[in-house]
């Protein structure tokens, strides 16, 4: 019970300092793509997890103080549909379009331990894509929160809105277990839907 409750204050602060973290996280948004043109002059190979984390391994990464751009879970060749799409092409401009990709994606990332509480109102299987759902649901893991929004707008699209963070995407097993990792979360965009 005093576990609940300290999740649920960490909750509604985390829902008051949204819309702070949102204006930081669109100031970083709107940098990193111009920065992402000299970002992969300070790449290194170092070991790290690959492939949206389905193994780990060496590949070109930036140093630590610059990992608010870098993808925790894929270095800067991409995952292996990227690299097969790209195949070929130079590091450099990869590497660019991988960032370009994926903005600011360890910005506000945060990992939650083993045991987490998990409340989930709504549907949540709603989803854009091929298999689309409409709908809304909200989720609240240890403190943090997710909402999103899938309405069909016209055939073939819908409007998807995500905000707070994404608490669908699970790590690989690590050495201390099993954990979850969470990623900055924000806004609207137009989306397949059938």
């Amino acid at each position: 019970m005093i576990a609940n409750a300290k999740h649920n204050v960490a909750m509604v602060l985390n829902m008051v300092s949204y819309p702070f973290l949102w204006v930081v996280w669109l100031a970083m948004f709107l940098l990193s793509y111009p920065l992402a043109l000299v970002l992969p002059l300070f790449a290194r190979d170092t070991m790290g997890e690959l492939n949206n984390g389905s193994k780990v391994g060496v590949g070109p990464r930036l140093p630590t103080w610059l990992s608010m751009f870098q993808t925790p879970d894929n270095s800067l060749a991409g995952d292996a549909t990227f690299q097969i799409a790209h195949d070929g092409k130079s590091f450099y401009w990869n590497a660019v379009k991988w960032l370009w990709r994926n903005p600011v994606y360890g910005l506000f990332a945060r990992e939650l331990p083993d045991r987490v509480y998990v409340a989930v109102f709504g549907d949540r299987f709603v989803s854009d894509g091929s298999h689309g759902i409409a709908g809304w649901y909200f989720i609240r893991v240890n403190g943090l929160w997710h909402f999103r929004l899938v309405k069909k707008l016209w055939p073939g699209r819908c409007l998807y809105v995500q905000l707070g963070w994404d608490l669908g995407r699970f790590s690989v097993p690590l050495s201390g277990g099993w954990s979850l990792r969470c990623f900055f979360l924000s806004g609207p965009r137009l989306a397949k839907f059938r």
